[in-house]
């Protein structure tokens, strides 16, 4: 995915304006020391990039996604962690419509795109310097030999 987030750091005034986001997260903060806040809580725990990552390996842009999907992903980028698939599939209207409009979209079934997204915020843990029972964790996997076999699935090793 070639999307990038947008972060405009200026007090709030209604003559500042972001023109053409083209689909961007916009970020917008009343000053440094609050995005200096939002950074802190937000950073390398937030799984929103290796959603980004998992979605571009699997060929799909976010914003080609039916309404119903885009909502359920974009609240999938605001956990800290990876959730079930029954979590995640808990939050549509219908799991019957879910799948239909998954399988019309995705490559492949919701749980590998799952597993995918784990492993992906798992190797950004590790590059953030976490311990691999921490980034294991954190990324939602069971254990870190369950990580570690699906680095290895993926080629993330």
């Amino acid at each position: 995915m070639n999307q990038a987030d947008v972060f405009l750091i200026a007090p709030a005034d209604p003559s500042i304006r972001v023109v053409g986001s083209g689909g961007a997260l916009i970020h917008r903060f009343a000053s440094i020391s609050a995005f200096e806040r939002w950074r802190a809580e937000d950073g390398e725990e937030s799984i929103r990039a290796a959603l980004q990552a998992a979605l571009s390996d699997a060929g799909v842009r976010i914003d080609d996604l039916p309404h119903q999907l885009k909502s359920v992903l974009t609240w999938l980028s605001t956990c800290r962690s990876v959730p079930d698939l029954k979590i995640l599939i808990g939050r549509a209207s219908s799991t019957r419509t879910f799948y239909r409009s998954w399988n019309l979209e995705f490559p492949e079934p919701p749980r590998i795109v799952l597993d995918r997204l784990r492993t992906c915020h798992a190797t950004a843990l590790f590059g953030a310097g976490r311990t691999e029972r921490e980034a294991a964790e954190l990324a939602g996997f069971r254990n870190p030999g369950a990580m570690r076999r699906s680095m290895i699935r993926f080629g993330m090793k």
